[in-house]
């Protein structure tokens, strides 16, 4: 009966040593903050602080948890969750506790399947290809990689259901809906991408209606001892119209990375919704920002940037800033 009831134990034991191996969880993060500087320049094409003078910003420090469990036969559930907050004086940097995903998922031989607030599917293939990643105070913003699209939640949506597809030949393809709830429009997106060893290429799109959508294409290339890359966005926003085109590259120099990136915006029309003034609404704007990134260990980087933004308009003058932006992944 002893014998019986060590085997019995030995048994449960290992089972229960195999259920948890089927399941992972994984804590990552960022911390980040930056000091930047502007001029007395009165163009907004630099993407800074409005202040004038030096000001100290974190951006988009935060911490997450992502977990699977394998549930056999290829299925896999999943979930992510992304918390946001202001490094500098430790608030969260949104109403959103989990500001940046919450998703919980299905994965298997046919693709993914998840639910929750996630990017839009537009969001990917511009971040992909732009070097500073939509980050940095003179880096390119969303507003204006997307043309000035700015309605409602921007680059993530609530309530949301959502596919991507596996890859065939290194295309892959993502659809989603953003559930409005009660009185709100649904906003639906979708996107194509390719990426096979040093190419990549992607479009998206992203609708609420007809008066307010986005259009996106991107691509780049790796040669290795430089990657160009460029993106052409077009976006209608309450009726107004907005172009956005970047030319960009990272090349390595040294221990580090150069960054540098020219973009255009060209809101058409006079109007607030365009991230403009009224005054300045319907002036072409352009900036060119170079910065270096430079590894201080695996997980620590330091980036100093220069940027200089212009809009095309008499009673403005070109706006010139710089940044340092320290970094700590985890």
């Amino acid at each position: 009966m002893k014998t019986y009831r060590y085997a019995v134990a030995a048994l449960l034991s290992s089972t229960a040593c195999a259920a948890f191996a089927q399941s992972s969880v994984t804590i990552f993060g960022k911390v980040v903050m930056q000091v930047a500087h502007r001029d007395s320049g009165t163009s907004a094409g630099a993407n800074i602080p409005t202040a004038l003078g030096t000001s100290m910003n974190g951006l988009s420090s935060g911490f997450g948890f992502n977990g699977t469990e394998d549930m056999g036969g290829g299925l896999k559930a999943y979930f992510v969750l992304e918390h946001r907050f202001k490094t500098q004086n430790g608030t969260q940097s949104a109403t959103a506790f989990w500001e940046g995903k919450s998703i919980v998922g299905l994965s298997g031989q046919y693709g993914d399947v998840y639910l929750g607030r996630d990017y839009l599917p537009a969001f990917y293939p511009g971040v992909k290809v732009d070097p500073f990643g939509y980050d940095g105070s003179v880096g390119s913003l969303l507003a204006q990689a997307w043309a000035g699209y700015t309605l409602g939640f921007n680059s993530r949506g609530p309530n949301m259901l959502g596919y991507k597809t596996p890859s065939f030949g290194g295309f892959s393809a993502r659809l989603a809906t953003s559930l409005g709830e009660g009185t709100a429009p649904n906003t639906n997106g979708a996107n194509i991408e390719y990426a096979a060893g040093p190419a990549y290429a992607g479009i998206g799109v992203s609708h609420t209606d007809d008066l307010n959508r986005v259009t996106i294409i991107a691509a780049a290339y790796d040669f290795g001892f430089i990657r160009p890359a460029a993106w052409y966005s077009t976006s209608r926003h309450s009726g107004n119209h907005g172009r956005s085109i970047a030319l960009a590259l990272t090349a390595p120099v040294g221990p580090g990375v150069v960054k540098a990136v020219y973009q255009t915006f060209d809101p058409d029309t006079q109007s607030g919704n365009l991230n403009a003034s009224a005054a300045a609404g319907g002036a072409l704007r352009s900036k060119l920002a170079v910065g270096y990134t430079y590894p201080l260990s695996k997980r620590t980087s330091i980036t100093p940037t220069l940027a200089k933004g212009k809009q095309d308009l008499s009673t403005l003058t070109s706006t010139m800033a710089y940044d340092v932006v320290l970094r700590h992944d985890f």
